[in-house]
C-alpha cells in the first residue's frame, strides 16, 4: 500500500470512529459543570466530545462496543494529549519535556480544565502558543506522588497572544515588589512574609496607568487568575480569591512563603487533590 492509500485508509478509519460516536458531537451534560466539580463520568464524556470535534488529539482514538458505549477511555483512565489543543500550540518550557510530542498521562478532569483554560486564552486574548510545564511531570520536591505525577495539574509559564508575548518570570516574578506593599530593599518579598498582594497592581484612581495596564502583563495575569478561580481547585474561603490571598492556585505572589520561590516563573493550578 502506497502512502496515498495509507492516508486514505486512515481517514476512513477516523471517519468510521467518529460516526460511532456521533452522540458526542453535541456538548454533554457536564459542559455546564465547573472543572473542579466534574464527576469522572462527566469528564470522560467531555473528553470524547472534544475528540469528536477535533478540539484535542490523543495517543489513541476512543473505542466503543457494538451498542455505541465507550469502552476507552473509561472514566478512571488517563490519556496523553498531542500538543495542539483547541488550535493552540503547546510548547514545553521544561527541560524534562523538551522534544515531547504529547503530554504524559492526564486525569480526564484535568483534560477538561486544560481545554477550557486554553479556549479561554484563545477567545479572550488571541493566544496562539502556550508555554507549559508539569503536565505529567512531578514537582520534584520528594518521591511521593503529587498532583503533577498524577496528571491532575498544569504549570503555565506564558503565552504568545494578540496583545504580545507574556512571560510569568520576566513580566511578573522578576518585577520589583514595591516597598509600599512590603517589598524589601532588594525589591522582593522577605523570606518570612506570609501576607502578600499583587505586585503589579496600580492604584485604580491613577486612571492612565490603570487603563494602560489592563491590556498589558498586569491585566493578563490578573485575568488568568480570576478565570482559574472559576474552574480550578482553590480551597479558599472566598468564592473568587484575589492574588495574594491563600489559594491552591500558586504564582509569584503566593502568600505561602515555602512555596513562593518555586513558583516565581509560573502559575500552578490543579483540578483536584491527590487521594
Amino acid at each position: 500500500m502506497g502512502m496515498t492509500g495509507f492516508v486514505l485508509r486512515l481517514q476512513q478509519q477516523f471517519a468510521a470512529a467518529r460516526q460511532q460516536l456521533q452522540r458526542f458531537v453535541a456538548a454533554p451534560a457536564g459542559s455546564s459543570v465547573v472543572a473542579r466539580s466534574l464527576s469522572r463520568e462527566q469528564a470522560r464524556d467531555l473528553v470524547v466530545h472534544y475528540w469528536v470535534n477535533q478540539v484535542i488529539h490523543m495517543e489513541r482514538w476512543p473505542e466503543c462496543d457494538a451498542n455505541g458505549n465507550v469502552t476507552w477511555p473509561k472514566p478512571t483512565d488517563k490519556v496523553k494529549l498531542k500538543l495542539n489543543i483547541a488550535g493552540v500550540q503547546f510548547t514545553p518550557d521544561n527541560p524534562q519535556a523538551a522534544g515531547w510530542t504529547e503530554t504524559r498521562e492526564l486525569d480526564l478532569r484535568n483534560v477538561v480544565l486544560v481545554v477550557r483554560f486554553t479556549q479561554y486564552l484563545k477567545d479572550r486574548w488571541g493566544a496562539s502558543v502556550i508555554y507549559w510545564g508539569g503536565l505529567g511531570i512531578g514537582g520534584g520536591r520528594n518521591d511521593n506522588p503529587d498532583t503533577h505525577t498524577e496528571g491532575l495539574a498544569m504549570d503555565f509559564h506564558g503565552a504568545v497572544t494578540s496583545a504580545g508575548h507574556f512571560d510569568v518570570l520576566r513580566d511578573w516574578g522578576n518585577q520589583r515588589v514595591p516597598a509600599a506593599i512590603g517589598g524589601d530593599k532588594f525589591g522582593q518579598w522577605p523570606a518570612s512574609a506570609t501576607k502578600t498582594s499583587y505586585r503589579l497592581a496600580v492604584d485604580p484612581m491613577d486612571m492612565a496607568k490603570f487603563v494602560l495596564g489592563v491590556a498589558g502583563a498586569r491585566g493578563f495575569f490578573e485575568d488568568i487568575y480570576q478565570y482559574l478561580t472559576t474552574q480550578a481547585r482553590h480551597d479558599s474561603l472566598e468564592a473568587k480569591p484575589r492574588i495574594g490571598e491563600g489559594s491552591g492556585i500558586l504564582h509569584p505572589d503566593t502568600p505561602w512563603n515555602w512555596l513562593r520561590a518555586g513558583h516565581k516563573n509560573h502559575f500552578h493550578f490543579e483540578v483536584a487533590k491527590v487521594k
